[in-house]
């Protein structure tokens, strides 16, 4: 979520842990023999947070003004990590059905890093037009995946799916806004029915996870203007008439992204009850905008939630239930 880590990487002096079965880790040190899969697995997540946290201190945190760092190369750097890390995922031939599932979901895990490796950050707020492809391609992805897993009931942390389909979901209008080679190789009908899905999404596991209607409430409403502003834009260009002022691109201006909040950042319902306020409140899209200096993605200091809603937390992305129990939830040895 792009929050601050409570302990950077630089300050763990801690060895990784060491790939073999404990029972052959002595005092003699370590004895040949491999570790269990659930062991070999839990390894592998530790390494994606790994990848997470330098996703996030080389795109979120400020480089004292001595140091000198080329964000671009470490892009390409880190894409290449992010795959080899997907590839390299650890197998088994006697793996249960919750387990099999894990793997099966890693895909959309993968897809996320490279959704937050080129979105718009305080480091990198203008990516190129490449970037910008890759952006949208990887957020289509995750909202495809996400669409299967919820239908197949293999979602429980609802809180995190939400955070991911929003972000995917304005990731990808902000693209196809901004970007015209994101327009080349994404049609606007594709974009729509894309966009049209994150919105049932965020009706479907709002059901399960009712503390973030506000941030269901404003996709909804931010979704409606991008996509009429697009659509006007669209048939201004096909048709000529682009009346006084305007141009031939069809990037759209910040106050687009503002569609639907009043001056504190809430949604504008009219009339509604002090007591449904907090759910309706939408702080997150504060400031939002598509020039080089805002985004739909800076977190504010009121962007808060409650952990109350549920009672478990893994060190998945998504956690999986079964069909015959969609209520439990799953969690790793």
């Amino acid at each position: 979520m792009s929050t601050p880590t409570g302990l950077s990487d630089g300050a763990i002096s801690v060895e990784f842990p060491a790939e073999a079965a404990d029972e052959c880790i002595t005092h003699d040190g370590i004895l040949p023999g491999e570790a269990p899969w659930d062991k070999r697995f839990a390894l592998h997540m530790f390494r994606y947070r790994q990848i997470q946290s330098e996703l996030r201190t080389m795109l979120w945190e400020r480089f004292p003004s001595c140091v000198q760092v080329d964000l671009r190369a470490w892009q390409e750097q880190m894409r290449d990590r992010i795959d080899t890390w997907y590839q390299s995922t650890p197998l088994g031939n006697d793996l249960d059905a919750a387990e099999q599932k894990i793997l099966e979901t890693l895909e959309v895990t993968h897809r996320t890093a490279i959704f937050h490796l080129y979105r718009p950050s305080p480091n990198i707020p203008s990516p190129d037009g490449q970037q910008g492809v890759a952006m949208a391609q990887a957020a289509i992805k995750v909202v495809e995946l996400y669409e299967r897993y919820f239908r197949r009931h293999m979602l429980s942390i609802y809180w995190r799916s939400i955070e991911n389909i929003f972000l995917a979901g304005t990731g990808l209008l902000l693209a196809y806004a901004q970007f015209p080679a994101v327009r080349e190789v994404i049609d606007f009908a594709s974009l729509e029915a894309h966009v049209h899905t994150c919105a049932s999404l965020l009706w479907g596991m709002v059901e399960r996870f009712p503390s973030f209607q506000g941030k269901r409430d404003a996709f909804d409403e931010t979704a409606k203007k991008v996509l009429e502003e697009l659509r006007k834009a669209r048939t201004e260009v096909e048709t000529g008439d682009f009346g006084a002022g305007r141009s031939t691109d069809l990037d759209i201006g910040p106050s687009t992204f503002q569609a639907g909040l009043d001056d504190h950042g809430g949604i504008n319902h009219g009339h509604m009850d002090q007591s449904d306020h907090h759910h309706l409140t939408a702080p997150w899209l504060q400031g939002v905008g598509l020039d080089d200096h805002l985004t739909p993605f800076y977190p504010s200091q009121g962007d808060l939630f409650s952990f109350q809603d549920f009672d478990i937390m893994d060190f998945m992305d998504n956690s999986f239930v079964t069909d015959s129990n969609p209520d439990a939830h799953f969690s790793t040895r």
